[in-house]
């Protein structure tokens, strides 16, 4: 006999609720008894387990509920995924457990229900409170005595290295994964190598980087191990191939590099080589930065305060925010960057604060107003922390989630 049991997380509505994602388990040859137990919240960022009922989840970090049904053998079939839902299986005191990982987008309540052959099962605390995502300021990265002038853009390779290019000091400095300096590139000049105002930096693999050349109008790529210049291409103007103030670089999955052109208000998409691609041009006013993510394309339109959203081909799609201080509002947004959740990050420059979104636009997290002084660069590790570049207090935070309890 083959007992079916579905996982149905619905999300709660003013008006009700709406399926968003079900996940199946078939239980084959064993009886089902009483199937749920009991249910826990795990917070699993923190690695501990809570049985309180009110406890309230943040949008963007990953949780896991767990519920307790007699012993058997699963098999775990994915259907829909729009809420970023895994189901696992793990024993417990002789039972069979079975535990949702999921990352809540939105800062709203979710009910969690179980179905078994088609039949609803009760289960108490079932709903998940969620709330926006929170950011504090933890500290500093420890550069062991070194300083920086005036850190402006931020990457960080496969290896944990960590690549940051200061504006005022005009070169950029390579830190391991412990804050230990192994490299300094550049030196103020016009020469193929030096640089002169150097915004953005980015890495094509773990031993090359690009970096905007503001004030040398071009983007230069330099080997981290040997600091020598591989390639230099573009000059100033405003043709193609030409710039005028580049100051945000990325690549996307086909190795494409977009170059954000503060003057010229507009994004040219090249080869590695530099040859133009084609052009993003929109009502730009004053465009920092620039991240893709899969086939999508952001850019921080600063002046307008909004981001705004094409396709890799550079079809425009859509655009959020505006001027104020308000949740999902921005004064200069600046520094860009998506989240191993795929939550967009924005550096909201002249607020002081980093503010996080789903790609679609909505508003899902926050740290306080004025926390940062300059936030202009932004980045994550894969150990969870978020690095942001504070170009006026020539610091670089480390912003990590808080737990909100009610």
């Amino acid at each position: 006999m083959s007992t079916k049991a579905e996982v149905i997380y619905l999300v709660q509505y003013a008006s009700g609720f709406a399926s968003s994602a079900i996940y199946s388990t078939n239980h084959r040859d064993r009886r089902i008894g009483k199937v749920l137990k009991h249910l826990h919240f795990i917070m699993a960022v923190y690695l501990q387990a809570t049985e309180e009922q009110n406890q309230e989840f943040q949008a963007g970090l990953e949780s896991e509920v767990l519920t307790h049904a007699d012993d058997g053998e699963t098999s775990n079939t994915p259907e829909k995924d729009r809420e970023n839902i895994e189901m696992l299986e793990e024993k417990v005191e002789n039972e069979v457990a079975y535990k949702l990982k999921l990352t809540p987008s939105l800062s709203r309540p979710y009910e969690i229900k179980i179905n078994v052959n088609g039949e609803k099962t009760a289960i108490r605390n079932s709903v998940v409170r969620v709330k926006e995502r929170l950011f504090e300021a933890v500290g500093e990265l420890d550069l062991q005595g070194e300083k920086l002038k005036g850190p402006s853009g931020i990457a960080v390779n496969s290896k944990g290295e960590i690549a940051i290019t200061d504006f005022d000091g005009h070169f950029v400095a390579i830190f391991d994964r412990d804050g230990k300096r192994s490299k300094t590139i550049g030196h103020y000049g016009v020469n193929a190598g030096e640089l002169r105002f150097p915004v953005d930096v980015t890495y094509v693999n773990d031993d090359v980087i690009l970096v905007a050349d503001e004030w040398n109008h071009r983007i230069q790529q330099f080997h981290i191990r040997t600091g020598e210049v591989v390639k230099s291409f573009g000059r100033f103007g405003a043709r193609d191939g030409e710039f005028a103030s580049p100051v945000g670089v990325c690549l996307d999955d086909n190795g494409h590099v977009f170059v954000a052109e503060l003057n010229n208000n507009r994004l040219q998409v090249l080869t590695r080589d530099g040859q133009v691609l084609y052009k993003v041009d929109d009502t730009f006013d004053h465009p920092l930065s620039c991240v893709t993510h899969k086939n999508l394309l952001f850019v921080s339109d600063s002046r307008n305060n909004c981001i705004k959203v094409f396709d890799v081909s550079g079809k425009f799609l859509y655009k959020f925010g505006e001027g104020g201080e308000r949740d999902g509002q921005f004064k200069g947004p600046f520094g860009l960057c998506v989240d191993g959740g795929g939550k967009l990050l924005v550096c909201d420059q002249f607020n002081g604060r980093v503010q996080q979104f789903t790609l679609e636009g909505r508003f899902t997290g926050k740290c306080a107003l004025g926390a940062l002084r300059t936030p202009w660069g932004i980045t994550t590790t894969e150990d969870g922390r978020i690095l942001v570049t504070d170009y006026m207090a020539s610091k670089i935070h480390i912003l990590k989630s808080c737990l909100t309890l009610v």
